[in-house]
């Protein structure tokens, strides 16, 4: 015996091995013959990211300015200078903490993430154009005369969908890159619910720091409109005509915030017969400008 074991088990226990060595090379040259080989590569390199479905809209070989939301420029436009970068484009373009996308028939585009609230924007002036959004410097009557916090640029024709968030208050207006220029301001606050108090959406027309173009506003469902489709710049008087820094015609400011409130009174009368103090403020006091609707939506036409 060898460590307890007789010949004749070391003799059987080896052919028992030699067996399954013979059993093993048998398997793995079957292995070889008929199993499939994984593949080579990563799991994921057949992966595609897909791109992104959101279009915004940049243009070929433009310049990105810089500003506080999402201005842009155009041909002979320079913008506001700021801290944050918004995209530079000929279309609906993303602003601040937003985005734009491209449907068939209205853009969408949305400001600060966008929100229940919105206003929808058309140009019927027949060419291109540039829409500015001024957000107010804090809540109530603190217009902000300084850099837009977004500018769109729309196409003949194009409508924009703007999203925004509640309590949003402020103004839109068509804008050449000068915010010191005349211009007609669509003002709007979308007040949000408080309470027992529901939502309200609060909008006007206001002429009292001048007038570049024909402009309506309604509430969503298309009643309390505002405004006036006329174009005033060719009937008006030539004393208060005068050019905006891309050289349009425009008309002359009823008050001023750098003269000390003083009144053009020649500009003021010419308002009030063209377009009427209900239909616009042209004064301060012209309270009976104001609308006021539950929804959420304003359409704003911006027609010469």
């Amino acid at each position: 015996m060898t460590n307890g074991l007789s010949m004749n088990t070391l003799s059987t226990l080896f052919k028992d091995f030699k067996v399954l060595t013979q059993d093993f090379e048998s398997l793995l040259d079957l292995s070889k013959k008929g199993f499939a080989t994984q593949p080579s590569g990563n799991l994921f390199d057949n992966y595609k990211q897909p791109t992104n479905q959101t279009d915004s809209y940049t243009s070929s070989g433009a310049t990105q300015p810089t500003s506080t939301g999402s201005s842009y420029t155009s041909s002979g436009t320079t913008p506001p200078a700021s801290s944050t970068a918004p995209i530079t484009s000929t279309s609906p373009s993303s602003t601040t903490a937003g985005s734009s996308t491209n449907s068939k028939d209205t853009q969408q585009a949305s400001i600060d993430g966008g929100g229940p609230d919105s206003t929808v924007l058309t140009d019927n002036t027949g060419k291109a154009m540039q829409v500015a959004y001024f957000e107010n410097s804090g809540q109530g009557m603190n217009p902000n005369l300084g850099k837009p916090n977004a500018v769109f640029t729309l196409q003949p024709g194009e409508t924009l969908d703007v999203a925004m968030p509640d309590s949003w208050q402020g103004r839109v207006q068509k804008w050449d890159g000068n915010t010191s220029d005349p211009a007609t301001w669509a003002e709007v606050n979308f007040q949000s619910a408080s309470g027992s108090t529901p939502h309200q959406t609060w909008y006007d027309e206001s002429v009292i720091q001048g007038y570049n173009g024909a402009m309506t506003i309604s509430a969503g469902d298309g009643t309390e409109s505002c405004g006036s489709s006329k174009d005033l710049i060719d009937g008006a008087p030539s004393d208060i005509v005068t050019t905006d820094a891309a050289g349009n015609q425009v008309i002359d400011q009823t008050q001023s915030y750098s003269n000390g409130g003083a009144t053009n009174q020649a500009a003021a009368d010419y308002y009030d017969s063209a377009l009427g103090n209900s239909n616009a403020y042209v004064l301060p006091n012209d309270n009976n400008a104001v609308r006021t609707t539950a929804q959420r939506s304003l359409d704003i036409n911006f027609d010469s």
